[in-house]
């Protein structure tokens, strides 16, 4: 029955569960005289599961990374051997999964590429070398598909944005589609609001008052200075307001989201 578990896939702890019912059972049929003997005593258990190694410290790190392009009875077996190191080091891949790795994924010239969360971990200089390599792909014609949560990483390189929430597409435009539909309108200070105001909201414009200063949508910066020059206004500040790509995805995904950031009440702090 063990070996049949075991053969079926399940845990060193299910089996060890399994043997120590098997061993209460038999113990008591010895103790209630169904049996003579005690069988389950001479059964073997799984044992305890091997425990991962140590992290390595920093200068081990450095010291593998030093000698993997030296071990390798050819050249082509040192440059395997870093870049195996390398991908175990900057992935964080299993060695079963590397040595698993077809080799088709390895070489060729793909036409599409997918990354997945790729810049979770580097420093600052390894995210600027990554956003050029994928400006790089994309300029030789590649499609490359990036998964990740790093909404400003994604803004600064992206083309084109789908966003989706719960299994559901809720976007599926270019960069430049969404910037101009969740547009944060334009700043304006001027000297006299007032007059301003009026003249904005008669040309079609949606006017409101923040922090000292107007924000306006519905017209562009260039108009906007047009009106005010027309009414002899003299402006401080034209500024548009670009919405980031993290504020869209939050509004996107607001009825998606079944639990959202926010204030934690004083109640629930002093329970946690």
């Amino acid at each position: 029955y063990l070996t049949h578990c075991d053969a079926q896939g399940f845990s060193r702890a299910t089996r060890a569960r399994r043997l120590s019912s098997i061993r209460q059972f038999s113990r008591f049929a010895l103790e209630e005289g169904w049996r003579d003997d005690d069988p389950a005593i001479r059964i073997a258990g799984p044992g305890r599961a091997k425990r991962l190694p140590t992290t390595l410290d920093r200068a081990e790190i450095d010291a593998m990374l030093t000698a993997a392009p030296t071990l390798g009875r050819t050249e082509a077996d040192k440059v395997r051997n870093r870049l195996m190191i390398e991908l175990l080091y900057a992935t964080g891949m299993r060695v079963s999964e590397l040595v698993e790795l077809p080799v088709a994924g390895c070489r060729g010239d793909p036409a599409v590429l997918l990354f997945d969360e790729p810049v979770n971990g580097l420093d600052p200089e390894g995210i600027r070398w990554f956003r050029g390599l994928l400006s790089q792909l994309a300029a030789e014609g590649r499609t490359v598909l990036v998964s990740s949560h790093l909404m400003h990483e994604i803004q600064t390189v992206a083309d084109h944005v789908i966003v989706i929430g719960r299994g559901r597409l809720l976007a599926d435009m270019s960069m430049a589609e969404l910037a101009a539909r969740y547009t944060g309108g334009i700043r304006v200070v001027a000297s006299d609001t007032t007059p301003l105001t009026a003249a904005l909201v008669s040309a079609g414009a949606e006017v409101r008052s923040a922090d000292g200063a107007l924000l306006v949508s519905g017209l562009e910066a260039a108009h906007v200075g047009e009106i005010a020059l027309r009414c002899g206004i003299a402006l401080r500040e034209l500024t548009p307001q670009h919405t980031s790509l993290e504020e869209v995805f939050m509004e996107l995904t607001a009825a998606a989201t079944p639990h959202r950031s926010g204030s934690i009440p004083a109640s629930e702090r002093s329970q946690a």
